[in-house]
C-alpha cells in the first residue's frame, strides 16, 4: 500500500495532469469525446442532465440516439473529473473547473474558452430551432400556472432546458472575447427570433 501511495502525485494539478494523460491515451475517438464533455462541463453555468450534455457538448447523435447509457459511458471515460448522480453530471470539485479552465486550456479549450461559449451557443440555437413550436405542451388554457402543468412523456423540452435558459449568457460570454460570430451564426439567431423565439 505504501508503494501505491508513493506513486500518487502530491499536488492536485499533478494528479489532474496524470488523469488528462490517461484520457489522451484512450482509443479511437474517445479522447475527442472526453474533450467535448470536459470543455462543456467546465464552462456550463450549472450541472447538466445527460440529455442536455449530449446536445450542448456536440457528441455525435449515434452516441445518444435511443438512450443515455452511451453518454454515461463517455462521462465515465473522463475519469474522476466527473460523477453522475440521478442522471445529472457533476464536477467532483471546483478545483476541476479551475484546472480545466486554466492549466489545460490548450487541451480542453484548443480555441479558448470564448470559443467554447460560442460553440455551446451555436449548438443551443441549432437544437432549439427544429423543436420549439407553439403550445409545445398542448395546454388547454394558456393562463395556467407552471405548478399546474404536467410535462408530456417524453418531454420534448427535456434536452433543451439548459439551452432555453442559458443560451443568451453563452452568447454574451462568447461576445466578450475574440470569438467572432459568422454570418451563418447571425442568420441562425435571426431565424430563431423570426420563427420560434416567442415559443
Amino acid at each position: 500500500m505504501l508503494e501505491v501511495l508513493e506513486e500518487l502525485p502530491e499536488k492536485l494539478d499533478d494528479l489532474y495532469g496524470r488523469m488528462m494523460r490517461q484520457i489522451r491515451n484512450l482509443k479511437r475517438r474517445n479522447p475527442e469525446f472526453c474533450r467535448l464533455v470536459l470543455s462543456t462541463v467546465a464552462v456550463a453555468y450549472r450541472p447538466l442532465h445527460l440529455v442536455e450534455l449530449a446536445i450542448v457538448s456536440g457528441l455525435p447523435p449515434e452516441i445518444f440516439a435511443g438512450h443515455m447509457n452511451r453518454v454515461r459511458e463517455v462521462v465515465a471515460l473522463c475519469g474522476l473529473f466527473l460523477t453522475v448522480k440521478e442522471n445529472i453530471v457533476y464536477v467532483i470539485h471546483q478545483s476541476v473547473k479551475d484546472y480545466l479552465s486554466s492549466r489545460t486550456a490548450p487541451t480542453a479549450f484548443p480555441s479558448g474558452t470564448n470559443q467554447a461559449h460560442h460553440t455551446i451557443f451555436a449548438r443551443s440555437i441549432q437544437a432549439l430551432s427544429p423543436i420549439l413550436r407553439r403550445n409545445i405542451y398542448n395546454l388547454s388554457y394558456p393562463g395556467i400556472t407552471v405548478d399546474n402543468v404536467t410535462s408530456p412523456r417524453p418531454d420534448p423540452l427535456a434536452s433543451l432546458r439548459y439551452s432555453c435558459i442559458h443560451r443568451a449568457s453563452h452568447f454574451c460570454d462568447a461576445s466578450s472575447g475574440k470569438s467572432s460570430f459568422k454570418s451563418e451564426d447571425l442568420e441562425r439567431i435571426g431565424q430563431l427570433i423570426r420563427s420560434t423565439f416567442l415559443y
